[in-house]
């Protein structure tokens, strides 16, 4: 990040003053703190989406201002932080189409429509760039703290909002690939862990689904299930060699041979699948390769490895336990096959 102007250092300044007074104390999610992290936010985006020098300020300045409007009370916030954001504008002699465009930027970010321009979907980016973060529970705790009536549940209130910032997407495609995959890491995380908290009973009970139920099953439950089926097929794979090396032994005949090659072939293919999906740690190597090159540009902390690894190895063990299946039904579809067309053959008197 280049050096702040001038302009953007009063602005900083002149924010910091007016949230230490004039902010009520109950604001503990959209404080100094938070607003300086949009505008951090804003200026790597705009920076990876190369923004000109002036979008940009414009951009940084309307960060800044975002959240001013909050120190005039919550109805119509957008509309107070945009004015107060052309009054500052003024002072400093700006030019006026550069003020109203600044403005522009805060209430379109704040509408709810479609953002209209780039600068919009990097200034509506910006405002979420915490559900990236591990931090996201603190967060939403604190959202809770100031925006929830008295006497509301708060880990109803948390789970409703994470089913709505769940079926939110970044606008940005720099947005997506920096935050979209943690996003969802992380409140199907939290979701997990407040369902549990709450006890089964609450869970399935009448209060909104959360990204974790329309996700996908539980991991631990899913994992169990998947090597219970690789083991299944394991045993069936033993007894499908089994099989091959009693025809090639005791058996007689062209065909018994061919037959014994097949459910030798079919057997050793799938004993190597259901061991590699009953050991993904060792086998899910070249998986793994793959996925770090399709996330090589992503920035990723340590929990989200630990998710990313934990996702990598279920994904591995379905498609081991599903190419295992495949090839043992057709191993015994085309052994069943060739043994009725041999049976068929011989009575004909043709064998």
């Amino acid at each position: 990040m280049k050096k702040a102007s001038p302009i953007l250092q009063q602005a900083e300044t002149h924010v910091f003053a007016l949230l230490r007074d004039r902010l009520p104390s109950h604001f503990v999610f959209h404080n100094f703190s938070f607003t300086a992290a949009v505008a951090g936010a804003v200026g790597e985006l705009a920076e990876a989406e190369h923004l000109d020098r002036e979008s940009t300020e414009q951009l940084l300045l309307a960060a800044w201002f975002l959240y001013t409007g909050y120190t005039e009370g919550t109805a119509d916030f957008a509309g107070h932080s945009a004015r107060l954001a052309s009054a500052f504008l003024r002072d400093q002699m700006a030019p006026e189409p550069f003020t109203d465009r600044v403005a522009s930027l805060i209430t379109g970010a704040l509408a709810p429509t479609a953002p209209a321009t780039v600068a919009e979907a990097i200034l509506r980016d910006a405002r979420r760039f915490w559900l990236a973060k591990k931090s996201v529970g603190e967060r939403l705790h604190l959202l809770f703290r100031e925006q929830a009536p008295e006497g509301v549940d708060e880990t109803g209130w948390i789970l409703q909002h994470i089913l709505q910032y769940s079926q939110e997407r970044y606008h940005t495609l720099t947005a997506a690939q920096w935050w979209e995959h943690r996003k969802t890491l992380n409140l199907l995380r939290l979701s997990r862990q407040l369902k549990e908290r709450r006890g089964q009973e609450d869970a399935s009970s009448d209060q909104p689904v959360g990204i974790g139920e329309q996700a996908e099953p539980n991991d631990n439950q899913e994992r169990r299930i998947l090597q219970n089926t690789a083991l299944v097929l394991l045993v069936l794979s033993v007894v499908v060699a089994g099989g091959a090396m009693w025809l090639f032994f005791f058996a007689e005949g062209l065909s018994k041979a061919a037959g014994g090659i097949l459910l030798a072939s079919g057997g050793v293919i799938c004993l190597m699948l259901s061991v590699a999906a009953l050991w993904p740690l060792s086998f899910s190597g070249l998986h793994d390769r793959a996925t770090r090159e399709r996330f090589a540009n992503r920035p990723t902390g340590r929990h989200e490895n630990m998710m990313l690894r934990r996702q990598r190895h279920l994904t591995w063990q379905r498609r081991m336990v599903r190419m295992c299946l495949v090839t043992l039904l057709f191993t015994l579809v085309l052994f069943l096959l060739m043994a009725s067309g041999a049976a068929l053959l011989s009575q004909a008197g043709q064998w």
